[in-house]
């Protein structure tokens, strides 16, 4: 069998698969296995057009743990950050127990860094779940590397940092210009604002607020991107509150 057979093979079970879970009652408890096992073997599109988030609790947490235990660290990680399926199902305490095996799997810092990148995500939905490593995001916030300050940004916000520390955050990646720094500070305030509330920049300490809101203006004046241009000016009003 060539690979473009096989290939057709796997959509023509997918295409059954997806039929036979129209079909099913998906509250039943013995269709849980099942549901849970379609995660890891069904095409992502098939799952999403079947079940939705809010059925997470649907999905048997230990038969999924159980899965992923199979995985070396290196694979378990990129399995949960890149399926959203997996990652959608995941509840925190599940969560919480493979990010508690990941996070001390490896001293490696790229490695790291994923774990705390996917990580910052899931807590992005489930804000407060769990506190991540101040002094690891704060060394990759602080890192040449662009890759790693956008993970290390994504996983400040679910740390002991300050509200006066997060805003300066804010502040330095919107001073380093870059494109993806600038859009990570930007589409940042809105996240920090729905995990910590828009206090957690008005309550920071003035000169650094000030800081932040001059570093918008900037933004909002003289970036070629229209969109971040526009994005600039609109979170001064978000944060100030005036129009």
């Amino acid at each position: 069998m060539d690979e473009e057979e096989e290939d057709n093979e796997v959509q023509l079970s997918m295409v059954v698969f997806r039929r036979w879970l129209d079909r099913i009652d998906r509250t039943d408890p013995a269709m849980r296995s099942f549901l849970t096992i379609g995660l890891f073997l069904a095409d992502h599109s098939v799952m999403n057009g079947v079940v939705v988030p809010a059925d997470r609790h649907l999905i048997d947490q230990d038969l999924l743990l159980s899965f992923l235990d199979c995985a070396t660290p290196t694979d378990a990680q990129r399995l949960i950050g890149r399926s959203s399926c997996l990652f959608n199902y995941l509840s925190v305490d599940s969560f919480r127990h493979l990010y508690d095996w990941l996070i001390n799997a490896s001293d490696d810092l790229d490695y790291r860094s994923l774990v705390l990148n996917t990580s910052g995500a899931f807590l992005d939905q489930h804000p407060g779940a769990f506190q991540l490593p101040k002094d690891l995001a704060e060394s990759l916030l602080s890192s040449s590397d662009g890759e790693f300050r956008i993970r290390g940004f994504r996983a400040y916000r679910h740390t002991s940092a300050t509200d006066t520390e997060i805003v300066s955050a804010v502040t330095r990646l919107l001073h380093l210009g870059g494109y993806d720094d600038t859009w990570v500070a930007l589409s940042g305030i809105i996240r920090v604002i729905s995990v910590r509330g828009i206090d957690c920049f008005r309550n920071a300490a003035q000169e650094e607020l000030q800081a932040l809101l001059e570093a918008l203006q900037m933004t909002a004046d003289t970036n070629e991107d229209p969109h971040a241009r526009k994005s600039a000016a609109s979170n001064i009003i978000r944060i100030t509150g005036v129009p």
